[in-house]
C-alpha cells in the first residue's frame, strides 16, 4: 500500500459513542416491525421481539466491522507510513484500540446469540419484551465502555486526514539541515507549494510536499522539520518525522547549510550533524547546498572553515552554492539533484535485469545434452525405400522445371534483343512519322475496346453474383410419385385399385406442375385482432353509429345558434315554490313539510303561450332538479326521441308525485272541514297573479337572450319588479357562463389554426368568451399579469416585447411608451392587437428581447408556440410563461422539456397557491426537437 486513504465513514464523527448508539437504535425502531398485541400466538410475538434483538446486533456488527477494516493495518502499509503512525500515535495504543473495537463486536454478537436463546423460553408479551430490553441494553452498555477508544480513533482518523499524500515509489528530493536554514525557502522556489517561512526556528513543524515537472517527468519534495545535533533517542516527534523519512524513502537527500551562520548554528556544527546522520544516506545520492551566499560567499570564508569544506568535498560529497533570496545556484542544485537521483533509479533496474537474465533467466533452466561416442562402429541413418523414391522423383521434377525455366530466359533474351534492334531501326529513320502515328491512335482506340470489354465482364460477373443463378419455372426434376408405383405398392400391400377410384388423381398427375412464386420483399405488417370499441358492438348501423356519436357528443340536445354561439333549444321551465305564511313558521322552527310546486313551460313552437301544470307537492328535491326532470318529461310526450337511460328517472319521479298528491288530499280533506274564508281567497289571488308577472319577466328575458324580443315584451319588461330584475339578471349570467364555457373548451382541445377558423366563422363568440373571462378574473385574488407589467417596468427601456395571446392588449397599454411592445391575438380586440396565428407569427428571425405567453397557451399545438418563440427570439432573450398551476402534470418535467428546446431555466416560482411564472433563457444549443413531457391540462370547468 503506498498511500493511506480513510473513508469518511471510518468512525462516526464527534460524540462518536453517543451518536452511534443513537444511529444504531434508531434504526433498529425503524426497519423493524413495531405493533404487536397480546392476542398474536406466542411464537409471533417471540420472532417480534427476536428480530429487534438480531437486528440491532448485526447493525451494530457492520459498523465496528466498517471501523476496523477502513483503519490501516502497520503490517500491510509502507515501512514509512508505518513507522510515521507509531511516530505520531504510538503503535501499542492503535492496536490497543482496535483491538478493543473487534472485542465489543464479538460480545456483542454473543449477548445477541444468548438472549435470542432465552427467548425461545418466555411464555408471554411481558417476558419477551423485557428480555428484548435487557439484550439491547447490554448492547449499548458495552458500546459506552468503549468511549476512549472510539474518541481515541476519532483523533487518529482526522490527523491522518491532514497529513500529505507521499508516494514512497515516486522519484523524491528530501530537505534537511539545521533549522532555519532555508529548506522551506528552496521548496517554495523550485515546486508550486506554499509553506510558511518566519526567522525563528521550527517553522516548520511536519513533513509538506511540494511538485515539480523536470524532463517531463513528476518529482515530489519533501521539506522536512529541522534537525538538531543530539542522540538519537533525545529527538521529539517533529524531529522524528524528519529522520523516518531519511531511512525509508529512495530519494536524493540536499542537506542545506547556512554559510552565513544566521541560524545560530556555527559552520563545524553543521558539518558534525551531517556526519552524525550520514549513515541514513547509504545508497542515495547526497549533495550539501550552501545556502545564503548573498550575505557571504565561499570564497569569502576565513581559512579554518574553507579547510572543513574542502574535507567534506574529499569525501566524495559534492558542494554547490545557491541563494534562496536572489535565486541563483537554486536551479542548477535542482537539476543536478535530479540527474543524479535519475541515473541512480536506471543504473538500479539494469543491475535487476541482468541478475534476472544472469539467475533466473530461461537460459538457466535449459539443459543441452551432447551425445559421446561408444565405440568405432558406424550408425547411418535409416531411410525407408519410400521416402528415397520420392527424393528420386523430386530431383528428376526438378531437373524438368530447370529446363523450362531455362527455355523462358532464352525467350527473354530474343524479346530485349528484338526491343533493340526496333529502337536502332527508329532512331536511324526508318520509320515513317505519320504512318508512326496512326499506329498509335490505332493503338490506343483498341486498348480502350479491350477496357470497355473488361468492364462489361466485370458488370456481368457482378449482376450474376447478386441475382444467384437463373432456374426454369417448370421443375425438371422427374417425378418420384407415379400412378403405376402407387398400384404396384399398394398391391404389395394386399389393396385392388380400380381405376374409376384413381379418376382424381389421374387428373392432378396429368397436369404439368410449376414451381409456386415466391414474393420478393419486405412482409406485410402483421396488426392483432382487437375487440371492436363498445360504441360500435351494439349498433350495426352506421347511420345509427353516427347519431349516438353525435348525441354523446353534444350531451343528447339540439343546437341552435344563439349570438354567433351554439346553444341548446330547449322550453323554457321555471319553477316557483309556494309557501304559506304557516309553512314559512313551521321551517324555522325546523318542521319539514311538503312545499307546492308550479312548474311554467314556454315553448317558442306554441306561439308563446305558457302551459301550466297541478300544483304538486314535493318534499326533498331542489327547484332546479325538479324542472329538469319535468322538461325530460313533455319532451317525452311531445313526440320526440324517448332516452331509454331516463325511464328509471321518469318511474321514480311519477311514484313521488302519486305519494305527494295523497299526502295533500288527505291535508285538504282537513282543511275542507274547517272552512275557508273569502278573505283568504283574495289573498291567494293576489300572490297567484304576483308570480304569474315574475314568471312573465323571466320567459321574456329568455326571448331577449335569443334575439327576438319585441319592442312591445321590452316596454312590459322595463316595468318589472325589483325581485325579477334580480332573477332576470342571474339568468342572464347563466347564459353567458355557459356560453363561455362551451368557447372555452374549444379553445383548450383544438389547434391554434382551428380556432382562427372558428372564431372567423363566427366573430360574436370570440367577444362572449372574453366577455365570460373577464367575469371570471374578477373572482382572482391576484393575477400574474400584473407581476409580468411590474417586471417590465424595471426592465431597461427599449427592449422590444411579444405578448402572445394579449386579449386586450393590457401589457402594451401599461408599458407601451417603455418599451416596443407588439401584441399577438386570434381576434383584434383594438388597434394595438395584430390578428394572428401564434404558431405562425407575421415577425423575422430573431426580433424579440422578451416573449410573454400570460394564459395563453391554449392550443394542442403547444411545441409550434414554444418552437415559434424561439424563433423570435435573440439569442440571449428571455421568455416569459406564466400558467395556471393545476395545468401541469409534472411542472419539474415541463421545465426540462422546455430546455431541450433549446432554453436554460432561470427562474420557476409560485404565485399564491394557482399560478406559476417561468422564467428562460434562450442558448444555441437545442437537444431534442420534439422532447417528451411538454404537456399542459387542459382548464376545463365544471359542466352544470
Amino acid at each position: 500500500m503506498t498511500k493511506l486513504k480513510l473513508s469518511k465513514y471510518g468512525v462516526v464523527s464527534d460524540e462518536v459513542c453517543e451518536e452511534l448508539k443513537e444511529v444504531c437504535l434508531s434504526k433498529t425502531q425503524r426497519k423493524t416491525p413495531t405493533v404487536v398485541h397480546r392476542q398474536y400466538s406466542i411464537g409471533r410475538i417471540r420472532a417480534f421481539y427476536a428480530r429487534k434483538i438480531k437486528f440491532l446486533q448485526q447493525t451494530l456488527h457492520d459498523k465496528l466491522t466498517q471501523i476496523i477494516d477502513e483503519f490501516p493495518k502497520m503490517e500491510e502499509v509502507h515501512p514509512f507510513y508505518a513507522d510515521l503512525m507509531n511516530i505520531l500515535y504510538d503503535r501499542d495504543h492503535y492496536k490497543i484500540a482496535l483491538g478493543q473495537m473487534n472485542t465489543a463486536r464479538h460480545l456483542i454478537d454473543g449477548i445477541a446469540r444468548e438472549y435470542c436463546r432465552l427467548m425461545k423460553y418466555a411464555d408471554s408479551l411481558y417476558r419477551c419484551k423485557m428480555l428484548k430490553r435487557a439484550a439491547l441494553g447490554r448492547m449499548v452498555k458495552l458500546l459506552r465502555r468503549q468511549k476512549s477508544s472510539f474518541e481515541y480513533l476519532e483523533q487518529v482518523r482526522q490527523h491522518l486526514s491532514r497529513l500529505p499524500s507521499i508516494d514512497p515509489n515516486n522519484r523524491t528530493l528530501i530537505l534537511c539541515g539545521f533549522p532555519n536554514v532555508g529548506k522551506s525557502s528552496f521548496i517554495n522556489t523550485v515546486t508550486r507549494a506554499d509553506v510558511e517561512v518566519q526567522p525563528y526556528a521550527f517553522t516548520t513543524k511536519a513533513l509538506y510536499v511540494g511538485h515539480l515537472d523536470y524532463k517531463f517527468l513528476r518529482w515530489q519534495v519533501i521539506d522536512t522539520p529541522g534537525i538538531l545535533d543530539q542522540p538519537l533517542e533525545e529527538r521529539n516527534t517533529i524531529e522524528m518525522q524528519a529522520v523516518t523519512a531519511l531511512a525509508h524513502l529512495k530519494a536524493a537527500i540536499l542537506y542545506v547549510m547556512d554559510i552565513s551562520e544566521q541560524c545560530d548554528k556555527t559552520l563545524a556544527e553543521q558539518i558534525h550533524l551531517f556526519e552524525s546522520i550520514r549513515p541514513l544516506f547509504a545508497n542515495k545520492p547526497v549533495l550539501v547546498a550552501l545556502n545564503k551566499t548573498d550575505i557571504i560567499t565561499r570564497a569569502e570564508l576565513p581559512a579554518e572553515k574553507e579547510a572543513m569544506l574542502a574535507a567534506l568535498e574529499k569525501d566524495g560529497v559534492p558542494l554547490l552554492e545557491m541563494s534562496t533570496v536572489s535565486k541563483t545556484g537554486v536551479v542548477e542544485i535542482r537539476d543536478r539533484a535530479c540527474d543524479d537521483l535519475l541515473a541512480q533509479r536506471v543504473e538500479t533496474k539494469l543491475q535487476a535485469k541482468k541478475t534476472t537474465v544472469s539467475e533466473g533467466g530461461v537460459l538457466n533452466r535449459v539443459f543441452v545434452a551432447y551425445p559421446e561416442k561408444r565405440d568405432e562402429v558406424v550408425r547411418a541413418p535409416f531411410i525407408p525405400e519410400g521416402v528415397l523414391h520420392r527424393r528420386v522423383k523430386g530431383t528428376v521434377h526438378n531437373a524438368g522445371r530447370g529446363d523450362q525455366i531455362a527455355r523462358g530466359f532464352c525467350s527473354l533474351i530474343k524479346l530485349a534483343a528484338l526491343l533493340e534492334e526496333e529502337e536502332n531501326l527508329k532512331a536511324a529513320g526508318e520509320y515513317d512519322e505519320d504512318l508512326e502515328s496512326e499506329d498509335e491512335e490505332l493503338a490506343e482506340n483498341a486498348r480502350k475496346i479491350a477496357d470497355k470489354e473488361e468492364e462489361l465482364r466485370f458488370m456481368a460477373r457482378e449482376k450474376k453474383s447478386l441475382n444467384g443463378k437463373r432456374t426454369s419455372r417448370s421443375v425438371t426434376r422427374k417425378r418420384e410419385r407415379t400412378m403405376d408405383k402407387l398400384e404396384q405398392t399398394m398391391g404389395e400391400l394386399g389393396v385392388e385399385i380400380a381405376p374409376k377410384r384413381m379418376k382424381h388423381l389421374q387428373e392432378m398427375a396429368g397436369r404439368e406442375h410449376t414451381v409456386k412464386k415466391m414474393k420478393v420483399g419486405p412482409s406485410r405488417s402483421l396488426s392483432a385482432n382487437r375487440a371492436e370499441s363498445r360504441d360500435k358492438l351494439g349498433i350495426r348501423d352506421e347511420k345509427m353509429v353516427k347519431g349516438n356519436k353525435f348525441k354523446q357528443k353534444e350531451g343528447d340536445k339540439k343546437l341552435v345558434k344563439l349570438d354567433g354561439v351554439k346553444k341548446p333549444e330547449k322550453p323554457k321551465t321555471v319553477v316557483v315554490v309556494e309557501k304559506s305564511a304557516e309553512e314559512g313558521r313551521k321551517e324555522k322552527k325546523g318542521e319539514k313539510k311538503p312545499k307546492a310546486v308550479v312548474v311554467v313551460e314556454m315553448s317558442e313552437k306554441e306561439g308563446g303561450k305558457e302551459k301550466k301544470r297541478e300544483k304538486k307537492p314535493v318534499s326533498e328535491p331542489a327547484p332546479e332538479a325538479v324542472s329538469k326532470k319535468e322538461g325530460g318529461g313533455e319532451e317525452a310526450e311531445g313526440g320526440k326521441k324517448k332516452r331509454p337511460w331516463r325511464n328509471k328517472l321518469r318511474k321514480a319521479k311519477a311514484k313521488e308525485a302519486a305519494r305527494a298528491e295523497r299526502g295533500e288530499n288527505m291535508e285538504g280533506v282537513e282543511e275542507e272541514g274547517g272552512g275557508e274564508g273569502e278573505g283568504e281567497k283574495k289573498k291567494k289571488k293576489k300572490k297567484k297573479k304576483k308570480r304569474n308577472a315574475v314568471l312573465d319577466e323571466i320567459i321574456k328575458d329568455g326571448k331577449a337572450a335569443t334575439g327576438r324580443m319585441d319592442e312591445e315584451e321590452e316596454e312590459e319588461g322595463a316595468a318589472s319588479s325589483t325581485k325579477g330584475d334580480a332573477k332576470l339578471e342571474d339568468a342572464k349570467e347563466k347564459i353567458k357562463g355557459g356560453i363561455f364555457r362551451y368557447i372555452n373548451e374549444q379553445l383548450y382541445t383544438v389547434k391554434s389554426a382551428d380556432a382562427v377558423e372558428l372564431f372567423k366563422k363566427e366573430p360574436d363568440s370570440f367577444w362572449a368568451y372574453h366577455e365570460g373571462f373577464a367575469q371570471q378574473t374578477k373572482k382572482w385574488p391576484n393575477h400574474p399579469l400584473r407581476l409580468i407589467i411590474q417586471w417590465l417596468l424595471s426592465k431597461e427601456s427599449g427592449k422590444v416585447v411579444f405578448d402572445l395571446g394579449c386579449g386586450e392588449a393590457k401589457i402594451a397599454e401599461a408599458v407601451g411608451k417603455r418599451h416596443d411592445v407588439r401584441s399577438f391575438d386570434l381576434v383584434a380586440v383594438n388597434e394595438r392587437v395584430t390578428a394572428c396565428d401564434m404558431a405562425h407569427l407575421p415577425e423575422k428571425d430573431g426580433t424579440a428581447d422578451i416573449v410573454v405567453f400570460c394564459l395563453s397557451l391554449m392550443g394542442t399545438n403547444l411545441l409550434d408556440f414554444i418552437r415559434e418563440a424561439r424563433r423570435v427570439l435573440k439569442t440571449g432573450g428571455i421568455l416569459k410563461i406564466a400558467e395556471v398551476t393545476s395545468r401541469f402534470v409534472n411542472p419539474k418535467m415541463f421545465v426540462d422539456a422546455v430546455c431541450k428546446l433549446g432554453f436554460q431555466v432561470h427562474e420557476r416560482k409560485a404565485v399564491t397557491d394557482y399560478f406559476i411564472i417561468m422564467q428562460f433563457i434562450k442558448i444555441d444549443k437545442v437537444e431534442n426537437k420534439r422532447p417528451y413531457g411538454l404537456v399542459l391540462k387542459p382548464c376545463l370547468y365544471k359542466k352544470r
